[in-house]
C-alpha cells in the first residue's frame, strides 16, 4: 500500500489477465465450429457496375454499413461506409463502386475454423469478410457476427 505504482502494475496485470481469460473462454465456444456455422448468408452485395449513388441507396435501406462488390459470385472488392462518405463529400456520385471499393479482399472458406476467423477479425480489425464455397461467394462474417454466435453457445451451455 506504500508504493502507488505496484497498485498501478497489479491493475495491469489483473486487467490484462482478464482480457486473456475472455479471449480464451470465447476461442473454447468457437472449437469445432466451421466458419459456414457462423457466417451470415442474408447480406446486399453490389455490382460493380453500380454507381456510388445506388450504393448510398443501399445503405440507407438496410443495416448494412460494408459491402461486398462481386460479379456473378465473384468476389471483387469490399466496400465500406466511410469509403461511400468519402466519395460523397468528393462529389463522386456517378462513379462506378469498383473505382473506390478495396480490391484487396482476403476471404474464408466455408470450412476453415471459426475460432481461425475470430482470430483474424480480431487481428486485422477488418470490418467484413466474404466466405466463399469452390470460390464462389456463399456468404460473410464480421466481428459482430461471431460475437452473436458466441453469445448463443454461452446461453445454450448455462
Amino acid at each position: 500500500m506504500y508504493n502507488p505504482f505496484l497498485i498501478l502494475i497489479g491493475a495491469f496485470v489483473f486487467f490484462g489477465a482478464y482480457s486473456e481469460n475472455i479471449l480464451v473462454q470465447h476461442l473454447d465456444y468457437l472449437r469445432g465450429h466451421s466458419v459456414r456455422e457462423g457466417m451470415m448468408t442474408n447480406f446486399v452485395t453490389l455490382a460493380p457496375t453500380e454507381t456510388v449513388r445506388d450504393a448510398l441507396n443501399k445503405l440507407l435501406m438496410g443495416a448494412e454499413h460494408e459491402f461486398i462488390v462481386e460479379d456473378e459470385g465473384q468476389v471483387v472488392g469490399t466496400l465500406t461506409r466511410s469509403q461511400l462518405i468519402q466519395a460523397v463529400k468528393d462529389e463522386q456520385m456517378h462513379r462506378q463502386v469498383t473505382e473506390i471499393m478495396s480490391a484487396e479482399v482476403k476471404a474464408f472458406d466455408v470450412r476453415d475454423k471459426l475460432s481461425d476467423a475470430y482470430t483474424e477479425l480480431q487481428k486485422t480489425k477488418a470490418p467484413l469478410y466474404p466466405v466463399l464455397e469452390n470460390g464462389r461467394l456463399a456468404g460473410v462474417i464480421n466481428t459482430d457476427n461471431i460475437n452473436e454466435f458466441i453469445m448463443i453457445k454461452s446461453a445454450l451451455t448455462h
